[in-house]
Parts: C-alpha cells; structure tokens; sequence
C-alpha cells in the first residue's frame, strides 16, 4: 500500500533544544514567517525578531520583547507600508507610552503619534503632528 502525505504548514527549529522544546536561543520557521531570539520552554521568551514573509502582515517585522509567546515589553514593529511603532506592547498590543510615524505607503503619511496607548489604541495623552 502506497501512502502520501501532504503538510500544509512548515515548522523548523534549528537552536537548542530541551526536553524536545526550544529553549535557549534559537531560530524557528513557521508557515507565515521567521522567529529568531530567546526561548524558554517552547515559548518565545526574552528578545527576538519575528519577521511575516507570507499572510496578511507580509513584509512586517517585530524586533523587541516576548513574554509566555506574545510581544510583551519594549519593541519596534516595522509596517509593510513603512510605518513604525517603537514603544511598549502588553499581551501582544501597544499598551503604554509609544511612538508611531506613519509611512509613505500609509493613509496618515507624514503623520506622527507620540503618548499613550491601550489595547492598541492611542488613549490618554499623546501629541499627534
């Protein structure tokens, strides 16, 4: 009997490994892009760069803080579009004091928040030129 298989999804690890998870540093290939940074046990934990080469965020990069597999902490998220958000995420969000300029591909060109944000809104202070 002759048996095929096909995956739609590509997962590979090359770094160190523990208990068969990542852990340490290390680079990990998912369907939709590249992780390259810090782990601890199975989760992206510490710095790293999480770079989309295909879906919707194709040509983003997030380069900055993860906690428990999400972005968490201080990090810079470079848009497709050339746009750039440098500040501090919370449960994968902007959540904090942040910075974003919009690109020359974006519907705010040549626009700039600096203030708050929450739940990835701007919220509270924040000055917008």
């Amino acid at each position: 009997m002759k048996l095929s298989l096909t995956l739609s999804i590509l997962l590979l690890f090359a770094g160190c490994v523990s208990v068969s998870m990542p852990d340490g540093y290390g680079t990990y290939t998912y369907y939709n892009g590249e992780y390259s940074g810090e782990w601890l046990n199975g989760k992206k934990n510490g710095k790293g760069i999480y770079r989309w080469t295909k879906s919707e965020w194709a040509g983003d990069k997030y380069e900055g803080e993860f906690k428990n597999d999400i972005r968490h902490g201080y990090g810079i998220y470079t848009f497709s579009d050339g746009s750039i958000y440098k500040g501090l995420w919370k449960d994968d969000l902007k959540h904090g004091k942040g910075l974003l300029i919009y690109g020359p591909e974006s519907e705010g060109v040549g626009h700039k928040y600096e203030g708050e944000f929450k739940n990835d809104i701007r919220h509270g202070y924040g000055i917008y030129t």
